[in-house]
């Protein structure tokens, strides 16, 4: 069912407890279940409801989930805003006019288009691959409103074919299947779409591989590697399909090793580093666990003068934290201690409960650890295309640090 909310219709209405309507006031994007008072109708799981603070001011409207802590997600601080073709016809242009000025489409044709909470639009996510679009519900209330912002996209966009990858486990607190994916409207796209980035051709798999295909986020991290590896020796670890081996080779790298478990993947990285004109003479493709060979080669003696540490999120809820920061620790000690002398390392966390601040923190605990000193180079989030609201540091979940081995 497309739930359609216009100005003038009666909704349902959610009324917070005295004192919690500050966050949302200044910009947050979420209500929890706990700041609820009460309700006012009789609201339906996904349905669009308008939010009232304790005086019973209008403040904002969002769609709802009882199932959820998070029990209403806000679409717009317009208390009569509708909720209807033009909001996302509106919602999207916006999106789009804010990435223009950003990238040059000669040199790089994918991104993403739609970053839910920050272009306003909550539990939507949408990626660009060359002619295709990638669509992610992770909310009930995106799933219910998804078939407007698909007419919105095809009208707008006139893409080849939208596919979804909603194969999210978050889904689950939402009362959703996590196994929803499959074409939608349009074409079915090839087992292999050809992207460009920053000059280079890469494979992307929409249908089976990670995340949405692709990790559009790490494209700033993949450009910072080309600028620094010229003569280097390079360590990738958690590879994925090489986008950043073959930046690193493209940059002057003498030798790349890449590391990953999964040999789809690793297929992959051999038509990345075949179409893009890299000799395979100076490329080592290892399929196992990053963190088995570290310890292999510390055990060897080996160095590297560039490792790039790019693992899974390690906390997916708060209860993992405390083990997440000893498994970053544990590995970023081991990076550091296969680097030279004037050795850099490049590691990131996704991990949106990590902050900045405690990620830096565990690295210089790592590099006591390893018994280095270190210098930061460069510290960066998620690139311009992932935006993030300074009301909403949740929505900064991607921290990138580039560590210089300097001397005693």
């Amino acid at each position: 069912m497309i739930v359609i909310y216009y100005a003038a219709m009666p909704i349902p209405e959610i009324l917070l407890k005295p004192g919690v309507d500050r966050p949302l006031r200044q910009g947050h994007p979420w209500v929890f279940s706990r700041a609820i008072k009460g309700l006012k109708g009789s609201p339906q799981p996904g349905d669009v409801v308008r939010v009232r603070d304790k005086k019973g001011s209008a403040i904002a409207v969002g769609y709802y989930n009882p199932k959820s802590q998070i029990a209403v997600r806000i679409l717009s601080r317009n208390p009569e805003q509708a909720i209807d073709a033009g909001f996302f016809r509106n919602r999207l242009e916006s999106a789009l006019a804010r990435r223009a000025p950003f990238y040059d489409t000669e040199e790089t044709d994918s991104l993403r288009l739609i970053h839910a909470e920050a272009d306003g639009l909550p539990g939507f996510v949408v990626d660009r691959y060359d002619g295709f679009l990638v669509v992610q519900c992770h909310t009930l209330g995106a799933e219910r409103l998804k078939d407007l912002l698909l007419d919105e996209l095809e009208e707008r966009l006139a893409p080849r074919g939208i596919y979804e990858r909603s194969d999210l486990g978050v889904r689950s607190y939402e009362g959703l299947a996590t196994d929803t994916a499959g074409p939608l409207r349009g074409e079915v796209p090839p087992a292999t779409v050809w992207i460009k980035e920053n000059g280079m051709k890469l494979a992307v798999d929409i249908a089976d591989g990670q995340k949405t295909g692709f990790y559009l986020d790490q494209r700033d991290s993949r450009a910072l590697v080309r600028r620094v590896s010229a003569g280097r020796g390079v360590l990738n670890l958690f590879s994925y399909t090489c986008a950043t081996s073959v930046a690193a080779a493209l940059g002057g790298a003498k030798r790349v090793i890449s590391v990953d478990r999964d040999e789809s993947s690793l297929a992959l990285a051999r038509a990345n580093i075949e179409i893009n004109g890299v000799t395979m003479e100076n490329q080592e493709l290892v399929r196992g666990n990053a963190a088995a060979l570290m310890k292999e080669h510390l055990g060897q003696g080996k160095r590297h003068d560039l490792v790039i540490l790019d693992p899974p999120a390690f906390a997916r809820h708060r209860g993992a934290l405390r083990s997440a920061m000893r498994g970053y620790l544990d590995l970023n000690s081991k990076a550091l201690r296969l680097l030279r002398k004037g050795g850099l390392l490049l590691t990131s966390s996704c991990s949106g409960l990590v902050t900045m601040d405690e990620f830096q923190k565990m690295l210089g605990l790592a590099a006591s650890d390893a018994g280095v000193n270190v210098v930061q180079l460069e510290a960066t989030y998620q690139p311009f295309d992932h935006p993030v609201s300074p009301a909403f540091p949740e929505g900064r979940y991607l921290k990138t640090c580039l560590l210089a081995v300097a001397q005693a």
